[in-house]
């Protein structure tokens, strides 16, 4: 144990006793104890105080109808029952000495600024907790729930550290990259071309034809460029498109008639006289091209040569 307990008022010497000492040497010393006593045990009081009493920071009430002691802490210069549900609310942030709190809600967070402990408001809607890092302040920032607002959405960076939203594009387009400095890009696929020939016996009866084009996807768009010589002195001619959903096609047969047309319906049209000819409609998916052929009357039996060519 030390020699020698010291305060600011009074030093308590161990040369001190009841047997040696006068009655003033010892009123001091009862005085000194006094002193400690009141710096080790808190007042006790049979009533709580309703102010801050003196320097205390804790009391003891004694119940005086059963004796029981509870001890009191003071908070917000008022006593609080040690362990009551009163002291637990009592304990507010804004009541800590270096907690500044402002315009408290819901959603708001705790963080040190470096000098205090302060309330970061809520937040825009599915934002994320950001880290300045060292000497720094959190902050709120974008994050990709919050960008994308539609299915199919493509986040990229529009800039260094910035994240930016490029909404769907149309069926069958691609993502293009424009190369450094530059955004990304939806962009329809570059064309892919196939082609071929065939012939097909002018008097072939109705039925269906297939032709595997190659291309991998359904076309975009097919033409098929038909030819027949009927006679050594007449040639029936017929060219013809498809879109994928619009049929268009024009004929001509050089004969005295001299007959000629168009269709809406037949991507082929070869006549060698008037009721007797060969017709094809198309239908087309990602492996073949379908052509049904419907004979009409007695077309000739020389053939039928077609040119096909399609795009994807």
């Amino acid at each position: 144990m030390a020699e020698e307990i010291v305060s600011e008022e009074i030093k308590l010497s161990p040369t001190i006793s009841e047997t040696t000492s006068s009655d003033s040497d010892i009123a001091e010393l009862k005085k000194r104890v006094a002193w400690l006593e009141d710096q080790i045990m808190p007042p006790i009081f049979t009533s709580v105080p309703s102010h801050t009493t003196g320097n205390a920071k804790f009391i003891l009430y004694q119940d005086t109808t059963n004796g029981i002691y509870r001890l009191y802490v003071r908070l917000n210069n008022s006593w609080q029952l040690v362990g009551s549900s009163q002291l637990l609310t009592s304990l507010s942030l804004d009541g800590l000495s270096d907690a500044v709190i402002t315009s408290v809600a819901q959603g708001d967070v705790f963080y040190y600024n470096g000098t205090n402990w302060v309330n970061l408001g809520p937040g825009t809607n599915r934002y994320t907790l950001q880290t300045g890092g060292a000497s720094a302040n959190p902050a709120w920032a974008v994050s990709p729930q919050s960008v994308m607002t539609a299915q199919g959405d493509i986040l990229y960076a529009s800039a260094a550290n910035t994240l930016a939203r490029l909404a769907p594009g149309t069926s069958g387009q691609f993502l293009k990259t424009q190369g450094a400095s530059a955004n990304p890009t939806w962009a329809d696929a570059a064309l892919i071309f196939k082609n071929g020939v065939f012939q097909r016996a002018g008097d072939t009866v109705s039925g269906t034809q297939t032709i595997a084009h190659g291309l991998g996807i359904t076309p975009k768009y097919v033409r098929m460029t038909a030819r027949k010589w009927v006679s050594s002195n007449v040639l029936a001619l017929s060219d013809g498109v498809y879109n994928g959903t619009t049929t268009s096609c024009v004929h001509i047969t050089d004969a005295a008639s001299n007959i000629s047309g168009n269709s809406s319906v037949n991507i082929i049209t070869v006549i060698d006289s008037t009721g007797n000819d060969q017709t094809a409609t198309i239908a087309i998916d990602a492996t073949n091209i379908t052509l049904t052929w419907t004979k009409a009357g007695s077309p000739s039996a020389e053939g039928i040569m077609t040119l096909w060519e399609a795009w994807a």
